[in-house]
Formats: C-alpha cells, sequence, structure tokens
C-alpha cells in the first residue's frame, strides 16, 4: 500500500444500493417528464469513499478516495463542502485595507499600461463626443467652474502653468534658461530700481546721450550753446 492510501472497509465502499440519492421526480398531469439527471451520477457510484476531518469546521465527511489522495500527495487541506473550503480561503481583511490595497495596485497598473490606456480613451472619446451635448454639460457647472478659478490655490497654479507654457512655447528647449533669466532679474529689481541702476552703472538715458554726442561731432547744424552759437569750423 502506498504512502497516503487509505486501507478499504466494508464501511469504506459505496454501492448504488448504499449510494443516497434524491427523491424521484413524477410529472404531473400534461407534464413531460424531466430531461435531466436527478440524482447521484452513476460513475461515481462504484468509487470507495474515504472519511475525513474537515479543516474548517471539524466535522467529519465522506469524500472518494482518489480526491483524498490527490490531496493528501500535494498537501492540500480538506474540507466536507464548498462554504467550509470558502471560508478557508478568507484573508479577514476590513474593508480600509482592501481599499488601499486596491489603490495601490490601480496606480502600479496605470504605470505599466498607460500608453495603452490612454490610446483606449482617446479612441472612445473621438467615437462619443458630442460637441452640443458638451456644450450643455459645460453650461451647468459653469459658475462652479468660476468660483474655482477664484480660489486663490489655482490662481498659484495658473500662474505657474503659464510661466512655463509660454517659456516652452517661445523658447523650445532652453525655457529652462529663460525662466532662469527672468528669475535672477525680478530678483535685483526687488533689491534696487531700474532707475538707481542705471544711474549707478551711468547708462541713465545712454540713448539720448549717444544721439546728442553724434550730432555734435558729424551734424553740420550749428549748436546753440552757453557762449552763442557753435559752428563745425568753431569747434576745434
Amino acid at each position: 500500500m502506498g504512502r497516503g492510501d487509505v486501507q478499504e472497509g466494508p464501511h469504506h465502499l459505496c454501492r448504488w444500493e448504499s449510494y443516497p440519492t434524491a427523491p424521484p421526480i413524477v410529472p404531473g398531469p400534461g407534464e413531460a417528464p424531466p430531461s435531466i439527471w436527478v440524482g447521484p451520477k452513476p460513475e461515481l457510484t462504484t468509487m470507495a469513499l474515504v472519511e475525513i476531518k474537515c479543516e474548517t469546521c471539524g466535522r467529519t465527511a465522506f469524500k472518494q478516495k482518489g480526491s483524498v489522495n490527490r490531496a493528501r500527495k500535494i498537501g492540500a487541506p480538506l474540507y466536507c463542502g464548498r462554504a467550509c473550503a470558502g471560508i478557508a480561503r478568507r484573508r479577514f481583511k476590513t474593508p480600509e485595507q482592501k481599499k488601499e490595497e486596491k489603490r495601490l495596485y490601480d496606480i502600479e497598473y496605470r504605470r505599466r499600461n498607460r500608453d495603452r490606456i490612454r490610446a483606449k480613451k482617446a479612441e472612445y472619446f473621438k467615437r462619443t463626443y458630442d460637441p452640443a451635448a458638451a456644450a450643455v454639460e459645460r453650461k451647468k457647472r459653469m459658475a462652479r467652474h468660476v468660483e474655482y478659478c477664484r480660489r486663490p490655490e489655482y490662481r498659484q497654479y495658473k500662474k505657474a502653468y503659464d510661466r512655463q507654457y509660454r517659456a516652452k512655447r517661445f523658447y523650445g528647449g532652453l525655457w529652462e534658461a529663460y525662466l532662469l533669466t527672468l528669475d535672477i532679474r525680478n530678483e535685483v529689481l526687488r533689491q534696487r530700481t531700474d532707475y538707481e541702476i542705471r544711474l549707478e552703472n551711468g547708462t541713465l538715458n545712454k540713448r539720448s546721450q549717444r544721439r546728442r554726442a553724434y550730432e555734435r561731432t558729424h551734424s553740420k547744424k550749428p549748436e546753440i550753446g552757453p557762449m552763442g552759437d557753435i559752428t563745425r569750423g568753431q569747434r576745434r
């Protein structure tokens, strides 16, 4: 006798005569006889049954010897029925634990299948989009949208978003350098005004100074100064 086999006895062998059967169904007047088999299948009636102890409820039950041997060979537990087998599979997790595990699973699933999900959503939107219906829905929530846009946190977010959007649009790959230059300029102007910076560097109204210097040296028009009219020949 091999390992895990159970010795058969008179009470372990089940024949057709001793196997419990369901009561026969007698068709009523005008009814057709049933077309389905009621009771045990004929091929199961000649198999030996083995008494086992349920791992969940502890009660004894009779199972087919072949099924019991296979379960014991792989170390699987034995149960009296589907109800106890289902109870044994439970993990007794709280609703909060299940929601958290589902949330983490969804995050990982979307990360791994981002391209496929976006393509499916885009295709569904293109197939089902109705401009007239969308305009009606936007009109319904317009008041809430306006109030949302007035929130300080949204205004701060929108300002940063627009700043980055314009930098990328006008400067392409150098948008970060452009934003850094703006930040430096804004910090300098916070510490000192533009007038003070130009006055200190001697560049205040520099364009006018260059224009007057050019006219003084190249123009043929007389210049009116404190000593009177100075012609080009008298400047030397």
